[in-house]
C-alpha cells in the first residue's frame, strides 16, 4: 500500500507491506519512508462482552539511528502523538456512527 502523509506542510510518502495477517484479529505492517526511515504498525481486535477492543501500536524509526531520533524529536515535538490521537478519534467516530 502506498500512503502520502501531510505533516507540517510537507508530503511524506510511505510504502507499506502487510507482513502478518490473522483475520479478523491481527495485522502487522512494515513501512519504508524517505531517507531510509521505517515504521511498524500493528492492529489487534479483541472481542469483549460490550463490543470490540481495538489496540493500535505505531513505532517510527527515523534515519541515522540515535542522532536521527534526537533530530526528529526536536523538529516534530508532540506532532506524532497528536496525529495518532486525531486518527484514532476519527476511527472511533466512524465506527460509532456506522450502521450495525
Amino acid at each position: 500500500m502506498e500512503q502520502v502523509l501531510h505533516l507540517r506542510g510537507a508530503d511524506i510518502r510511505v510504502s507499506w507491506l502487510l507482513v502478518e495477517c490473522r483475520e479478523p484479529h491481527h495485522a502487522r505492517w512494515e513501512g519504508r519512508g524517505p531517507a531510509r526511515s521505517s515504521a511498524h504498525i500493528e492492529y489487534r481486535l479483541t472481542a469483549l462482552d460490550a463490543g470490540t477492543q481495538f489496540d493500535y501500536q505505531n513505532e517510527f524509526r527515523p534515519p541515522l539511528g540515535a542522532v536521527g531520533a534526537l533530530a526528529s524529536a526536536a523538529v516534530m515535538g508532540q506532532a506524532p502523538q497528536r496525529e495518532a490521537d486525531r486518527s484514532l478519534d476519527a476511527l472511533r467516530r466512524l465506527i460509532e456512527h456506522s450502521p450495525a
